[in-house]
């Protein structure tokens, strides 16, 4: 009786850690923008030594964004900025982005930037 109990107990702590790591509407709703700002840009991005257009850059980081969904991966904004939208998982390399003629920077940084302005003009 006393290991059931237990193993309920334990469950039910696990059930919790779980799902405290989900992204909450707030989370969901900035990560969304990201997205679609770089959908919406006329912005480069740069990964496993190849420039892509941001339609297949955005088409990439959805697959993973959905992938540490599952594993409990991401829970806040800037999870998904270090973890789906900053490097190659494979590889460790940056991520770059490039707008028009500016010089490209890592893509952690222009989410980062992206998500300040989503923050301060709500």
């Amino acid at each position: 009786m006393l290991r059931n109990t237990l193993f309920g107990i334990s469950c039910l702590a696990l059930a919790a850690i779980a799902s405290a790591d989900e992204p909450d509407e707030t989370t969901r709703a900035e990560i969304n923008q990201l997205i679609a700002y770089l959908q919406q840009s006329d912005c480069r991005f740069y990964r496993n030594g190849k420039w892509h257009d941001s339609a297949a850059a955005v088409k990439h980081l959805n697959k993973k964004y959905r992938y540490l969904l599952k594993k409990g991966y991401i829970s806040t904004t800037e999870t998904f900025i270090s973890r789906a939208a900053s490097k190659s998982s494979i590889s460790k390399k940056d991520y770059r982005v490039q707008c028009g003629e500016s010089d490209p920077v890592t893509s952690e940084s222009w989410f980062s930037d992206q998500l300040a302005e989503i923050r301060n003009n709500p």
